[in-house]
């Protein structure tokens, strides 16, 4: 079993908050404008620079033979999943994924990578 890590996205501030807990019954404690916050979990994953892939990350990966995809990582009921296939696989094979922004701070980047010329 993975350990379970949040971070919060301030929507005013536009920072990361990493100082704060989550009671049992699922209240945010520690952030004072915690309406203002996007809760976001650590997926359990990492890319292949070793960094923790969060929900609402962007993610980059090639398959073998393939071309460069992105795509969006969103978590349902405590399970990754991504928008496109080839980067999905890559994750649960552990290949070449890697993290290339996020959709908080990064908001037109998954628009712009895969806009069709």
């Amino acid at each position: 079993m993975r350990d379970r890590k949040f971070k919060a996205w301030d929507r005013v501030k536009k920072e990361w908050v990493t100082s704060f807990s989550i009671s049992s019954w699922g209240e945010v404690i520690g952030i004072p404008n915690a309406k203002d916050c996007v809760l976001v979990e650590w997926t359990g994953l990492h890319d292949k620079h070793g960094n923790e892939i969060w929900e609402g990350d962007i993610l980059r990966g090639r398959e073998p033979e393939t071309e460069i995809t992105t795509g969006e990582l969103r978590m349902i009921v405590g399970d990754a999943f991504v928008d496109y296939a080839a980067i999905r696989d890559a994750i649960i094979d552990n290949k070449c994924i890697e993290i290339i922004g996020n959709i908080y701070e990064n908001p037109d980047l998954l628009a712009t990578l895969t806009k069709k010329p």
